[in-house]
């Protein structure tokens, strides 16, 4: 949740975070409703818009996770969890499979 409210999308209160994530990242999130169907023009022209807003907004998420700790840092996509090195697994111990 801190992750995308420091992108300016902060979790609706009382609401479900992953229906929230997955609203933002949908285009039916920034359509527009009040579009006369019947002018052809202004619905072209808003489908337009709409799709470069969604764009826009993919790709400021991407940048954002292309930037980030969480993809170039192992210590902050895993905290609290140690990396595996040699002698940990030297010194596991080794039973059979019949064990």
């Amino acid at each position: 949740m801190d992750y995308f409210g420091k992108m300016g999308f902060q979790n609706p209160e009382l609401s479900n975070p992953a229906d929230y994530f997955m609203s933002i990242m949908s285009i039916e999130s920034i359509q527009k409703r009040d579009v006369d169907p019947n002018d052809t023009a202004a619905v072209v022209s808003s489908v337009i818009e709409v799709q470069d807003k969604y764009n826009a907004r993919i790709k400021q998420f991407d940048k954002s996770y292309q930037d980030s700790e969480m993809k170039n840092d192992p210590n902050e996509q895993y905290p609290g969890i140690k990396e595996i090195t040699n002698s940990d697994l030297s010194s596991r111990v080794q039973v059979s499979w019949l064990y």
